[in-house]
Formats: structure tokens, sequence, C-alpha cells
């Protein structure tokens, strides 16, 4: 008869034991949804904004604004962020600040940085803070490097996307690909700096040979985002051939500068592991352009002439 209670007991603590793990489950699936809702509204504000700055008889406008079944804009088709930071007049979409002229008549070179963050790239932030410089980062999406993304933004210097895989074999698959990464590239820099990015960097370049899709309609598509895409004029070689040597990414940069006549300069570095000599290399091109005549050193805003491997109209 004892044993029938303290079956019965421990049948009824078990029961409450149930309940009670099953209201914490129901209050978390209650929080995820409150979650979702709250992301679906924001997405429905963008998209009635959205509405209020197209034209009604503009086709590709009116895809911007579909949506999927689940409240989510659809990829390919995303609008701008109405929810972006207040930041000062004179940044530019892309976190840096534009130069509204004022280096007219100077030659302007931008250091730009491709597949970072990286090991290295607090380095090089220290780098550039030393010498009062902005550069350029053409940013790919990586986790655990979220301080090192908002220390890009934070101390002026512009935030560029360079697709969210870097794996050609997936952003080069189709045109649907392409837009698929940078939605994900574009949305993951947008939650974690605010920054609504409108600058990219093709991987392997706008005249890349890897592209299974006509990068004509890559660049078509990017031109109908109104994001403006940057190649380079001057590469460093620290992504050619294995291992580069300090002096010969210095020798390589230069003389290329010297070398080319053009209003505006884009160099290309890599932020990526294995380029620890591109890290000791730049103090001594920092230092160099700065003793050149007529040169600034500036990074890529609104206000700064597209240098580009193929150029396609709208």
């Amino acid at each position: 008869m004892q044993d029938d209670k303290y079956k019965k007991l421990i049948a009824v603590m078990i029961c409450v034991g149930c309940i009670c793990v099953l209201s914490v489950f129901c209050s978390l699936l209650q929080l995820q949804n409150m979650k979702h809702m709250e992301n679906r509204m924001t997405f429905m504000e963008n998209m009635l904004l959205a509405m209020n700055r197209i034209d009604p008889g503009d086709k590709s406008a009116e895809e911007v604004i579909r949506m999927n079944a689940d409240g989510t804009l659809e990829p390919e088709q995303y609008a701008d962020s109405a929810d972006v930071v207040e930041v000062e007049q004179d940044i530019n979409m892309s976190g840096a600040k534009a130069s509204a002229g004022e280096y007219d008549g100077m030659t302007k070179i931008c250091l730009t940085f491709d597949d970072g963050p990286s090991i290295y790239t607090d380095d090089i932030l220290d780098i550039l803070d030393k010498y009062d410089v902005k550069a350029t980062f053409f940013v790919n999406g990586k986790e655990g490097y979220d301080e090192q993304y908002r220390r890009i933004v934070a101390e002026g210097h512009t935030l560029g996307m360079h697709s969210y895989s870097h794996d050609y074999s997936k952003v080069y698959a189709d045109l649907d690909s392409f837009a698929d990464d940078l939605y994900q590239l574009h949305t993951y820099l947008y939650e974690l700096t605010g920054v609504d990015s409108k600058l990219y960097r093709f991987p392997g370049g706008s005249s890349n040979n890897a592209s299974r899709v006509d990068m004509a309609r890559c660049i078509q598509y990017l031109n109908a985002k109104e994001i403006r895409y940057f190649d380079w004029n001057v590469s460093s070689g620290d992504a050619s051939g294995g291992y580069k040597s300090a002096d010969t990414i210095v020798l390589n940069v230069m003389s290329q500068i010297k070398a080319l006549d053009a209003d505006t300069i884009v160099v290309l570095f890599h932020d990526a592991s294995g380029k620890s000599t591109t890290v000791e290399a730049l103090p001594m091109i920092i230092e160099k352009i700065k003793a050149m005549d007529n040169t600034v050193i500036l990074p890529i805003t609104d206000d700064t002439d597209a240098i580009h491997h193929i150029s396609v109209s709208e």
C-alpha cells in the first residue's frame, strides 16, 4: 500500500515536471514568434516606404517590393532599408565621409583591402590610424569578427561588399545565386554595423573568367539596385603566385602608381590569413605616397570616380 502511494507521488511529480518544461518551451516559442512578427513588420514598413519612392509605371520597381509568403522581401528584389542608423550628412551610404570636391585637381589614391576581416584586420586598422589614413574594406561574411566590422565603420573607413561566401561556384552559378549572396552579405553587414552598403567588388573583379553567368547581367543587376562596383588599376600582387615579400609588394605598388597617368588610383590589397607581408609593406607604401606631390590618400566615397575593368550601360 505504501509503495502505491510513493508510485502515485512520483507520477504526480513527473507530470508537474513535464508541465513546467512544456510551459517553458511554449514561452520560448512565443518569444520566437514575436521576434518573427517584429521582423515581418519591419519588412512591411520597408515595403511601404519603397512604394512611396517608386514610379508606378516602372516594372522593375514593382518587382522590388514583391514579397515572399512568409513576409520577407525576395533576396533578388530587396529594397533599401529605412532603418539605417542616423549619421552625419557628409557620410555616404558605405560609411565613410565624402570629400565633396575638397581634393579636386589632386591625384586621389584609394587603398582597398579584399577578403577580410581576418587575423590581420586590427593590425591594418592600427597602421591606418597611426598615419591618419582612411581606406576601403571589401569584406566577406565571416563569423567571429563582429568587432572588426564595427571598428572599420567606427574609424571612418568605407565598408564595401565582396560577396558573402567568396565561393565562385556559388556566387557565379547564376544570377539568382549572385543576388542571394549579395542579399545575405548586405543584410549581415547592416545588422552588425547599421551601414547600408552601396559598394561592391566582384570576387576576381568584373573581368573574371570564372563566372558561369554573364558578368554584364550581374553589373546590370547592381546598377538597378544603385550599388556601385569598383575594380582596381593598381595591384599589390599579394595574392598572386605564392609568397611575396614586403619589399616586392612595395615595389609592385609604387612602380605602378608612378607609371599610371590617372586622377583616381585604386590599389588592391588583401586582408586575409597568410598575408602578413601585406601588413609589413603597408607603412612603407603609405609613407612613400604621402611624400608624393599633389597626391592624397582617400577612401572610396560617392564622389570617387569609378574604376571598371568592364562597363555596361544600365
